[in-house]
Order: C-alpha cells, then structure tokens, then sequence
C-alpha cells in the first residue's frame, strides 16, 4: 500500500503478498491522529458536542480537528485525582510541615488523603446540589478553605457547617494517615494547598467536570484487549483475530462464546459432556465473583485490608544502609558560583 503511494518501501524476504501499510517510523501512538480518523469515520452518523479525556491533548485536538471548534472538553476525575497526587508529592511544602520516620512515606499517604477528600467532596456536593455549577462554585470556596482547617488539626465546627463529607469528628483527615500523626502547616504550606485543591475543586476544574464523567469504560476495554495481544508481543499475523475473539467473549460470556466458536468450525460439543459442564462452571464462577466485588461487604473488606496494611507500614522502621561513596563536588571551582551539583 504504501508502494501504491509513492512511497520507497522495502519489505523482509518473507512468502506472500506484504500487508505493511505504514512505514516503521510512524508512531502507532498518536492518539491525536487515530481521534481523528475515529471522529472522520463517525462523522456521518454521531456528532461529539463534548469529549472526555485523561489529559492528553493531543487526543482532544484530534477529535476537534474532525468535528470543529465547538467540542467542549472535559476532564477525566481518576486521572484528574492522580494529577492532584502527583502535584502533592511535589508541593514545595516547608520541611516541618511533615515529619517523620519516614517522610516520603508520610508525604505519599498524605497526598492520597487530601485526593480522597477533594473526589468524595466534589461527589457529595453535585448530589445535593444536582449538578448546579453556578451554586457548587460558590460553595466550594468555603470547602477549599474547610479542607485545609480540617488536615491543620482545626477539625469540628467549619467542617460539620461547610463540608459534605466531614462531620467534624477529625475522621475523614485521617483517612490514610497514622492515627498519632499531626500536620503542621505553616501559612506557606496552606497557600500551596490551596493552589493545589484549586486543581480539583477550583472554578475552571468544575466546569471541566462538570458530569463527572470518566474513562474507566475505555481502560477496562483496553486492558482486557491486553490480555490476549499483550504490548510485549506483536502478533503480526493475529492481532485482529485475537481482538475480535476478546469482543466476542466479552459480549457473549465465555461459555456462550466457545460454544459459538466451536459451531462456525464444525465441531460441536456434545451435550452434557465434561465440556459443556466445565465451560458452565467457569461461567458460572465468572458471574458469582463480578456480582460478590460490587457489593458493599465485599468493598468494605477490601478498605478494612487497605487500612490494616497501612497500620502494618506505620511498624515498619526501615532505613537504607548506603555505604558506596559519593562525589564531592564542593572543591571544584567552577561550581562555587553556580549550583549545578
């Protein structure tokens, strides 16, 4: 094909007729490019008025770029959460701030804190509120501000007033961290966390999710598509029939779509046979474990084990005994003046 374009291709010396139809050098992950041949392809029939994305520009530009300007863009909230992590991690807070035997460890249970209560905020308030965004600005001035008095320690009146998570009791800023443990912000560090709960729960971030949408639906599809064409391997020959095959278990069950498999090859399994009995159990243990996780015991043992594991680290005094030497870069001279070391 790409013979049939001009271009000078050459090929492996393999049998048969060759199917490249892009040259090695072209990047297969540019999501801005495939958004919009997707968004060429549904044009006809579907028209995108807003486009939900992980953060990636690109992909945003694409779907743009095949459906004009008008696009609004939303944000995704998991990926918008671990941005705020992230951020948290590396806030410029003072070195007192957060103290401990082990800082970083601190530092990362308190950044998953503030992430927690900033998602379960911004949930609680556009249930009561229905979604206004004119009301929910207002209202999460105080919030922000709520936030901030409530991991200071000042946990009580403001937040049983302000917060729609936090009845005062001093719980929900404990969510991740030691139970002994006590933050001490100076007025810097809550000037640096308030710029960072503004990523979340600030006027521009709740206009970008304002539905609360997500793209948990596209990362399941595609690590369930990584189960059978893994990035590690190119199945050069297969790749399409082995996402195919995935699509189809995924939409007919496991049993249901080997039996259908079996019937378009013509070999069909005899009923009542160890087959069709292993195939109906497996399906059946499927079932019962998708339906077991999404209940609320399931997922309150699975918070109870977060939290006895987190416990089980606050045990854990452990340092890197490090005894390789390391350069001394004080005597040079022409480092005196300029810190590049």
């Amino acid at each position: 094909m790409l013979r049939n374009k001009g271009q000078s291709v050459q090929c492996p010396n393999h049998r048969g007729h060759c199917s490249a139809n892009v040259s090695e050098r072209e990047p297969i992950g540019d999501e801005g490019k495939y958004n919009k041949v997707l968004g060429d392809l549904i044009s006809q029939d579907i028209k995108i008025s807003k486009f939900t994305y992980d953060g990636d520009s690109r992909a945003f530009q694409g779907v743009r770029n095949s459906h004009g300007h008008n696009v609004g863009h939303l944000r995704d909230l998991r990926h918008l959460g671990n941005s705020l992590k992230r951020e948290l991690n590396k806030a410029p807070f003072s070195k007192g701030m957060l103290k401990g035997h082990s800082k970083t460890n601190i530092r990362n249970r308190f950044a998953l804190s503030v992430k927690a209560r900033c998602m379960a905020e911004l949930k609680a308030a556009h249930n009561k509120y229905q979604g206004d965004i004119k009301v929910l600005k207002k209202v999460m001035v105080d919030v922000i501000s709520t936030i901030i008095l409530c991991f200071n320690g000042y946990c009580g009146t403001r937040c049983a007033k302000y917060s729609y998570v936090c009845a005062g009791t001093n719980r929900q800023a404990k969510n991740f961290m030691p139970n002994n443990f006590n933050v001490r912000m100076v007025d810097s560090d809550q000037q640096v966390l308030k710029k960072c709960l503004k990523m979340v729960l600030g006027p521009a971030a709740l206009d970008a999710t304002k539905l609360l949408t997500t793209t948990q639906k596209c990362e399941a599809a595609n690590r369930l598509f990584q189960a059978v064409n893994s990035k590690s391997v190119t199945f050069s020959r297969n790749c399409v029939g082995r996402i195919h095959g995935q699509v189809h278990k995924l939409n007919n069950s496991y049993a249901d779509s080997v039996i259908a498999k079996t019937m378009e090859l013509h070999a069909n399994l005899t009923q009542s046979s160890k087959v069709i009995k292993q195939l109906a159990y497996e399906d059946c243990n499927e079932l019962k474990r998708k339906r077991l996780s999404a209940t609320i015991k399931a997922r309150a043992l699975r918070a109870r084990t977060r939290n006895y594991r987190y416990k089980l680290h606050e045990e854990l005094h452990y340092g890197k005994g490090i005894s390789d030497p390391k350069p001394d870069f004080d005597s040079l001279p022409h480092l005196k003046h300029h810190k590049y070391a």
